[in-house]
């Protein structure tokens, strides 16, 4: 029989005799059988605290089905019992006579008449000695934990007072780490807490529930959930909390930071309309998230790092209304395809970083820029970018391996550096008439590109496609050789008069290269332009004299062997290279 979480019992009146069996009471009723004055045989037992007892007759449990069948005087009756978390056992009692036990174990032998067995569950109270204040300038803040004695608390509460040097203050706050590397399940707040760190409650790996003093002014619980009093925001889900569906208030509109972070026990979340607000870290390496449903909500900003390695979570519409995502927000996350609403004008930096699950992207008209690594290394396919897009910035697409389909727009302005490097499946490109820069690797190791599938829109003032190389018009109308694709056929190239600069990755790993000549036109190769392309013999339409005067920046040749001994064949001679 287990009798779990209930006060006590008086016994002497809530006694039940059944002749030849056993019955087990409580205050709570039940379906017992009649009572006889005659019966001379009976058994009951008594509950105070929070705990659970089990009776075992040779093996067998004794239970109200078959306790007629297997129980008489003179039976020896194990007791197996079990404090709740937070209480101990206090004393075993059988006929007014205590009862020793070892480890929750306890015996003893049915008699004749009336048989009464006790147990008392005592809770464990938090001691304010078990914690360690700091005093500061605006109240006291409690700021390690170290239970005193052999049961932990459930709840530890912390104190509303503490005094300290003869003077008692109020305890306010909750410092970082307070809990840390504890076996604390539960923490019930003072009425006079106001303030805690971010950290407070991290390292406490059982944690499961936090209360609120009904007193207290600032916070309530709901769930086990740290709200404000009025609950729209939502501060603080323990990591272990035994949830795996929260229905978060509906009054709440903001989620904030650090939340649900590492609460891996839930997988979904339930939001209202008045949502607005989700905080940096609010769901970081929330492991077990799989659904959260932003669409009815109005969800404006969605903070840094909010979901970042919120591996299960597949699916995720971001709703109508968004306007800010900080960095790293979606990052290395398990989302399979994004639409991103026009309401957000600028993608953050790393906001998809890896996030290498995702395999399709929509970016709605009134978007109009991207970070750097914004999108880096995400398994999209296609992009179509809105006729409203301005500037892709830096690595933005750098490492997206799957993309094959790319359509830039009319009106774009600037690609950043490395902007589609290493996009190894990348077939075709057009760059719009709109655009005026094209930053140094944008289109490096994209190793498909360089058979007549890169064009430039003609009416573009800056850039130009010539034989399958991309040339940039520079301001002192010189001529930049911006791009050699990996996939232009041919071993051998002469750079075209008037080329003036050869640009940072303009040969980079095109290995079928194998020998370069440069125009007399020539005045700087700048660092990494010829980089990883094995042996190449290098040819100088001018002279010796000539080519000394070409600036050449510190590893402007990298990872590549000059063939003949480091020398360039000028017009007139040979030029070693130091």
């Amino acid at each position: 029989m287990i009798m779990k979480n209930r006060r006590f019992i008086n016994f002497l009146a809530l006694t039940t005799i059944i002749a030849g069996g056993i019955l087990i009471t409580s205050c709570d009723g039940g379906n017992n059988p009649p009572i006889t004055e005659e019966d001379a045989f009976s058994f009951s037992i008594s509950v105070e605290g929070e705990g659970s007892v089990n009776l075992y007759h040779d093996g067998v449990e004794v239970t109200n089905d078959n306790y007629k069948d297997i129980v008489n005087p003179g039976d020896q009756i194990s007791a197996r019992m079990s404090a709740t978390s937070g209480y101990k056992i206090g004393r075993v009692d059988f006929n007014g006579t205590a009862l020793p036990f070892n480890n929750g174990v306890s015996s003893f032998e049915l008699v004749e008449g009336k048989n009464e067995f006790s147990v008392s569950f005592v809770r464990i109270l938090t001691e304010s000695k078990d914690f360690t204040y700091d005093l500061r300038d605006d109240g006291v803040y409690v700021t390690a934990y170290n239970c005193s004695t052999s049961v932990i608390p459930n709840p530890v509460e912390i104190p509303d007072t503490v005094t300290i040097d003869g003077t008692e203050h109020d305890v306010i706050g909750i410092a970082d780490y307070t809990f840390k590397n504890t076996n604390v399940s539960a923490i019930s707040f003072g009425k006079n807490i106001c303030t805690f760190e971010v950290n407070a409650f991290d390292s406490a790996s059982e944690l499961s529930r936090i209360e609120v003093s009904e007193e207290n002014t600032h916070f309530a619980s709901k769930d086990g959930i740290v709200y404000s009093k009025d609950f729209t925001t939502l501060y603080k889900a323990p990591a272990q909390t035994r949830l795996s569906t929260v229905d978060i208030a509906d009054e709440t509109t903001t989620i904030a930071d650090y939340a649900f972070h590492r609460a891996t026990n839930v997988t979904r979340i339930n939001v209202s309309e008045n949502l607005t607000t989700i905080g940096d870290y609010a769901f970081y390496l929330a492991n077990g998230l799989r659904n959260i449903d932003l669409e009815n909500a109005k969800v404006t900003s969605i903070g840094r790092n909010a979901f970042k390695n919120c591996n299960s979570l597949t699916s995720l519409d971001l709703g109508d209304y968004l306007t800010e995502v900080g960095e790293y927000a979606f990052s290395q996350c398990g989302v399979r395809s994004f639409t991103i609403p026009g309401t957000l004008k600028h993608i953050a930096t790393r906001v998809f970083y890896e996030t290498r699950d995702c395999t399709s992207v929509v970016i709605e008209e009134g978007v109009e820029s991207c970070g750097n690594e914004a999108f880096q290394s995400v398994n999209m396919s296609k992009l179509v970018l809105p006729s409203t897009f301005r500037e892709i910035g830096d690595n933005a697409f750098y490492l997206c391996n799957s993309l094959v389909d790319l359509t830039l727009n009319e009106g774009l302005l600037t690609i950043g550096d490395g902007g589609f490097h290493n996009c190894v499946q990348l077939t075709n490109v057009n760059i719009p008439s709109t655009v005026s820069y094209i930053g140094k690797s944008a289109f490096s190791r994209s190793i498909l590109l360089g058979r007549d599938n890169f064009t430039v829109d003609p009416n573009n003032p800056i850039y130009y496609v010539e034989d399958n190389v991309l040339y940039q018009k520079d301001a002192d109308n010189g001529i930049t050789l911006h791009t050699y694709f990996y996939n232009r056929s041919g071993e051998e190239f002469v750079i075209p008069e008037g080329v003036t600069n050869i640009r940072q990755g303009s040969f980079v790993e095109v290995y079928a290269l194998t020998t370069l000549t440069l125009p007399k036109s020539l005045k700087s190769i700048e660092t990494m332009a010829i980089e990883s392309l094995g042996s190449v013999t290098l040819n100088y339409a001018g002279t010796v004299k000539e080519f000394r005067q070409v600036t050449l920046t510190t590893n402007w040749c990298y990872n590549t062997t000059i063939s003949n001994n480091s020398q360039v064949t000028c017009s007139d001679g040979v030029y070693t290279i130091s």
